[in-house]
């Protein structure tokens, strides 16, 4: 009842039902392998996470590049290796969260240093 799943697993099966497949809290085409309610909850929560991470990683790494000079090198997962000038490590190491577009609550950052 929290997530109100019921509504969510409606609409996702009401968009596949109509267009042959779901999109994802932003929007983006997402083609499932067997209409099964399970797989249309999966592919939409797993397919708007990876959204939700390359909008936060987006928006952090522009932040960091005009801020500090940072240069982005790769991203694995669920993390985002940077090059940072020494001088602001201990101030980028401060930045504990990131807002994203579309969610009200920020998403909490950890970081962590590698020489």
């Amino acid at each position: 009842r929290y997530f109100n799943t019921k509504e969510l697993l409606d609409r996702v099966k009401g968009g596949f039902i109509r267009d042959g497949f779901i999109t994802n809290r932003y929007g983006r085409p997402v083609f499932v392998d067997a209409p099964l309610n399970h797989i249309f909850m999966n592919y939409y929560v797993q397919s708007t996470g990876a959204d939700v991470v390359m909008y936060g990683f987006q928006k952090l790494i522009n932040m960091l590049s005009e801020r500090f000079g940072c240069i982005p090198y790769y991203v694995l997962h669920d993390a985002l290796l940077i090059s940072a000038p020494i001088e602001h490590v201990e101030t980028i190491k401060g930045i504990k969260q990131i807002r994203v577009p579309g969610y009200v609550q920020p998403f909490f950052l950890k970081t962590d240093t590698i020489c």
